[in-house]
């Protein structure tokens, strides 16, 4: 829980400050409040702290010159913060009224007459300390391409137009501009598709309306598991995204009862994959029970999970991995194999703490 204001002094502001008084998040403590609980004691003491500035150059990586255009932005390292943008003047930048802490200087640019459009980006990695910071230099450099195919276990001629999924990758911690940092996946027959434009950073991919049935089995980007270790994109880049689907996913079915077993419509039921592979968030599903209590969940990829299920719950909070560990006992645990079909009956948490 951080607490901020913006009652500052010209030339200095607030650190956000997390409970019990620590400008560190990771140092923060969790307050949990029960049902109809009162929780007392909870101040905070804000410390003002001067901001400094960000100076440098933005290069145009295929010029060699700086850059005209640009658009200018500091973004937190961690997963928490501020993002600052500054501006541009014949290839200068300044930054303003940035607090401390380690930052990416992103900058990205459309560079070209009419249509002919190139994207460029380039980023570095900046510390903001207890003083400004001059002479910091990023380099625009060209969009690239990304290849890919997609693999379907027995089935050689790959997907049908109808049927192909929606892909994408996704800039991880977003730190690009929002509309640079998504790129969608064009198919030019059932197996192949390409990335058209990426800016070079760090990716997550992602996919959507996979064929009824079906589930990702692996994500390759040359020798490394893009499932779990994401894609690393720059100008030396020659790898191509190998995705393989399998047709033999899990379902589940079942129905959600109170302590008084009484059906729950508009459950919140959800499934969480296991420890070891909980940073996936591809493996976490949830659905609503409808009228008479009953639910599904399908194209679940094999492997060990706990189903949950909640009369109220806050959107999305059982992602948290924290609250997963406090509600953990409550789970049912499942193991699900490849074609595999489970009916479940499940008692609903009354509440979500």
């Amino acid at each position: 829980m951080p607490l901020a204001t913006n009652l500052a002094k010209p030339g200095e502001a607030y650190v956000p400050v997390y409970y019990p008084g620590t400008a560190d998040p990771q140092s923060a403590s969790r307050i949990d409040v029960k049902p109809g609980a009162d929780v007392r004691g909870i101040d905070f003491i804000l410390a003002g702290v001067t901001t400094r500035k960000v100076r440098g150059t933005v290069f145009n990586g295929v010029t060699g010159q700086p850059a005209d255009t640009a658009n200018v932005q500091l973004v937190p390292r961690s997963s928490v913060g501020n993002t600052f943008s500054g501006f541009l003047n014949q290839g200068k930048f300044e930054v303003s009224g940035v607090l401390p802490g380690p930052y990416f200087l992103v900058a990205t640019a459309r560079v070209g007459p009419g249509n002919d459009i190139r994207i460029m980006g380039g980023r570095t990695a900046v510390d903001v300390g207890y003083s400004d910071l001059d002479n910091i230099n990023v380099t625009l450099q060209p969009a690239i391409d990304v290849s890919g195919s997609v693999t379907v276990e027995d089935r050689p001629e790959g997907l049908p137009s109808a049927a192909r999924p929606i892909i994408f990758l996704q800039g991880s911690r977003d730190w690009l501009l929002p509309s640079l940092s998504q790129s969608f996946a064009s198919f030019s027959d059932g197996t192949q598709f390409h990335f058209n434009t990426v800016i070079e950073g760090d990716y997550q991919i992602w996919w959507d309306k996979l064929p009824r049935g079906m589930y990702v089995k692996s994500v390759m980007f040359g020798p490394v598991d893009a499932l779990t270790a994401g894609l690393h994109i720059d100008s030396r880049t020659t790898e191509k995204v190998q995705l393989v689907l399998s047709s033999n996913a899990g379902a589940i079915e079942g129905l959600v009862r109170d302590n008084l077993r009484n059906v729950v419509p508009r459950a919140r039921v959800v499934l969480v994959p296991d420890p070891a592979r909980r940073q996936r968030a591809d493996l976490y599903q949830s659905a609503s029970t409808d009228e008479s209590g009953r639910f599904q969940l399908q194209g679940i990829p094999p492997g060990d999970y706990l189903l949950f299920a909640w009369e109220d719950i806050e959107n999305d909070l059982w992602q948290d991995s924290e609250f997963i560990k406090r509600n953990e006992p409550s789970g049912k645990p499942v193991h699900i194999i490849e074609n595999g079909r489970e009916t479940i009956e499940t008692t609903a948490i009354p509440f979500a703490y």
